[in-house]
Formats: C-alpha cells, sequence, structure tokens
C-alpha cells in the first residue's frame, strides 16, 4: 500500500452512509447483505492501514466502548450458530472497551454478523463475533461507534515516522507519532 489517502476517502464515504436517515429504506435481505459486506470490507481497510503503518499511535491506542455477553459453555457448531440467544448469556451483559484492531479483526473473521435497525428503521448496532472469540463471547457495537472509528481512521495523519533496525526479527521497527 503506498498511499493511503484514496482507503481513507473510502472509509468517510461509508461513514457517511452510515448517518441515520429521515426516511431510511425498508428493511431487505440485499440491503441487510449489503451493510454488512460494506462493513467487512470497511474493517479490512481499517486493519489494513492498522497493519501497515499507516495510522498514529492515536488511532492504535484508541479504545471503543462495547458490550459483551459471555458464552454460556454450550456446543458451537454450524447448524446453531444461528441460535446466539442459545449460546450466550445475554444476562450478564459486560461493558468494556477494545482497540480498534479488535473490532476490525471481529468483523474480518466474523462468524456471524447480525445487525438491527432502531425505531426510525436506522441501522443501529451489530452483534458478532470472530471465529477466534465465538467460545469466549458475543460483542455488540453501536453503529455511532463503527461511524466514529471510521472518521478517527480517515482523518488521522502522521506527522512524524522513525526507523529501527531489530536484529531479532532482522527488520525496521516503525514508530509513529
Amino acid at each position: 500500500m503506498i498511499e493511503s489517502r484514496y482507503w481513507k476517502k473510502d472509509l468517510l464515504d461509508h461513514a457517511k452512509r452510515l448517518r441515520p436517515a429521515k426516511k431510511p429504506k425498508r428493511w431487505s435481505e440485499r440491503g441487510v447483505v449489503a451493510f454488512e459486506k460494506d462493513l467487512m470490507i470497511s474493517f479490512f481497510m481499517v486493519r489494513a492501514l492498522l497493519e501497515r503503518g499507516k495510522l498514529s499511535k492515536n488511532v492504535h491506542s484508541k479504545r471503543i466502548p462495547i458490550v459483551k455477553f459471555p458464552w454460556n459453555g454450550k456446543h458451537i457448531t454450524i447448524f446453531n450458530f444461528a441460535a446466539v440467544d442459545e449460546l450466550y448469556d445475554f444476562d450478564h451483559a459486560k461493558k468494556t472497551t477494545v482497540s480498534i484492531a479488535f473490532i476490525a479483526n471481529q468483523f474480518v473473521h466474523a462468524r456471524a454478523i447480525y445487525v438491527s435497525r432502531d425505531e426510525a428503521r436506522n441501522w443501529s448496532h451489530v452483534l458478532l463475533c470472530s471465529d477466534f472469540e465465538q467460545k469466549r463471547a458475543i460483542f455488540l457495537v453501536a453503529v455511532a461507534e463503527i461511524q466514529r472509528i471510521f472518521h478517527l481512521v480517515a482523518e488521522d495523519d502522521i506527522s512524524w515516522e522513525q526507523f529501527e533496525y531489530d536484529p531479532s526479527t532482522r527488520d525496521y521497527r516503525r514508530t509513529t507519532n
């Protein structure tokens, strides 16, 4: 990745599409799939920017509020995963914060993504977990937080960077502001 500004522009465009609308389109299977696909692709871009050193420490260290529902220990299979209410303990929700990288990985490696709308039919929350986290918890992320992540990443600029050779990896470590 040579130039990140094109990726960041796409993220800003997607953040705009997440804004609440006065008269949102009616729910359709196609609309839900398009929404999920946009989220997965956008979070892949976020992860790529993070991993390629195109973002400052500010983005790397930012914590995002989510709600975590623990796995209840029941056996998970490809046939029963749609019944998340039987696999996770929704009575023991825990508010916590996680890194942007953690959320990006949940989308990139999503075992499941369930989206919800509010009373005005705008997208409100995403319930998801990666295949790596499925036996720990499932996570609820507000769409407003997702929009905030996309803005934060897209508007981030590195003002300085430093490279230091690491003999153990035989490569350079990059440090940014």
